[in-house]
């Protein structure tokens, strides 16, 4: 609890980790994590959610990084960047959906 206990300077934060704090946080956590939860995204397009209500952890692993560089109007960018996965919050908001489909059958 001490780690992801919101910090007094910005309650989207923990120690070494994000917090599901509304609009914030919602570029990670989507449309349907609880308050309770929690996570880390990695530069190389790593995610990890945690969400102690639901009993539920997520890693997403990609090598976002680790793809071609291309040439943008203004500036330089990896290919991995416009894959469907780096929108991390739509990603994470597809899992939760899929559960709940799963739960209702």
């Amino acid at each position: 609890d001490h780690f992801v206990a919101a910090s007094e300077e910005n309650p989207a934060f923990g120690i070494g980790w994000q917090r599901a704090a509304g609009e914030r946080s919602h570029w990670i956590f989507g449309d349907h994590a609880s308050p309770k939860a929690f996570g880390h995204v990695g530069w190389t397009g790593t995610l990890t959610v945690i969400d102690p209500q639901y009993d539920l952890g997520i890693v997403l692993l990609t090598n976002q990084k680790h793809s071609p560089v291309q040439e943008g109007r203004r500036r330089l960018y990896f290919e991995g960047d416009r894959f469907p996965t780096s929108h991390f919050g739509q990603t994470v908001t597809r899992i939760y959906e899929a559960l709940e489909d799963v739960q209702a059958d």
